[in-house]
């Protein structure tokens, strides 16, 4: 059972791509930083760090990046 406001539920700016993608465009003008919602699993960054959801976690975030999270399916995370 998903707990109210995990998840992309939670968030009204980050997305799914297929069943394993999560983007997370930084929205706010000017900033630097953003929280992301991330849901169970083991997520793999675009900048090589490791998380595992549910969670929510704060990445930086220049204009010249767009961040995104890999599902690994090989590690499935219990709640």
């Amino acid at each position: 059972m998903r707990e109210k406001g995990r998840g992309r539920r939670g968030s009204h700016d980050e997305f799914m791509m297929g069943g394993d993608l999560l983007v997370a465009p930084v929205m706010e003008k000017g900033a630097v930083a953003r929280k992301v919602v991330l849901p169970p699993w083991k997520w793999l960054a675009d900048d090589g760090k490791t998380y595992i959801g549910p969670a929510t976690v704060e990445v930086v975030s220049p204009i010249e990046r767009l961040p995104y999270f890999l599902q690994s399916r090989m590690a499935q995370v219990s709640e």
